[in-house]
């Protein structure tokens, strides 16, 4: 299991089909013919005609940016300019281990240790509620609690034998003092 299944799924259909992945060749422009998206053009200055455009970016470089401001339907443009990024984000820690950790959870049920995704910090909804007002109000530092996934306990392949991958995930103020606080967001999760 794990969601890296499902891309991985996507990457193999892809391939099947007779596609081609591209690393580092930046789209600079959706290109449109007769009201539809038609391809891109990279920043190499080669063109791709595609049948469909599929954007993975937020809606300002997606819609602002690659699309010429005519191509943009008027209610659409108005929403896009409206867009503001979430005042939190999700901020995740990938850690390999060279040997499996032996990590052992304290709690009143012993299932615990066999379950994927633990939460640890936080016992209820409520408590998980006044920690996102405490985030969105700037008194929380966002590591108060984590989420943490052992996905190699229950997935071997995601890990070479004998060695374990973490994940560990905390909600923090995503803001512009950010890259300030990021080492020791991170410092604080371990």
């Amino acid at each position: 299991g794990g969601s890296h299944r499902v891309s991985s799924a996507l990457l193999r259909a892809l391939l099947a089909a007779g596609g081609e992945v591209r690393d580092a060749a930046e789209v600079v422009a959706i290109r449109m013919q007769g009201g539809r998206a038609a391809g891109v053009r990279l920043a190499s200055g080669e063109e791709i005609a595609a049948r469909a455009v599929v954007s993975t970016l937020n809606p300002q470089q997606t819609f602002q940016q690659l699309l010429e401001p005519e191509a943009v339907p008027r209610t659409l443009a108005q929403a896009v300019a409206g867009w503001e990024w979430e005042r939190r984000s999700l901020f995740g820690l990938h850690l390999g281990f060279a040997k499996a950790p032996g990590i052992r959870f304290r709690a009143a049920d012993p299932r615990v240790d066999e379950a994927m995704i633990v939460f640890a910090g936080i016992e209820s909804d409520e408590e998980l509620l006044d920690h996102l007002d405490d985030l969105d109000r700037g008194v929380a530092s966002g590591a108060e609690w984590l989420h943490l996934t052992l996905p190699s306990r229950f997935d071997a392949t995601m890990a070479p034998p004998g060695n374990a991958l973490a994940r560990i995930e905390t909600l923090a103020r995503y803001d512009t003092a950010w890259r300030e606080r990021a080492v020791a967001h991170g410092d604080a999760c371990l």
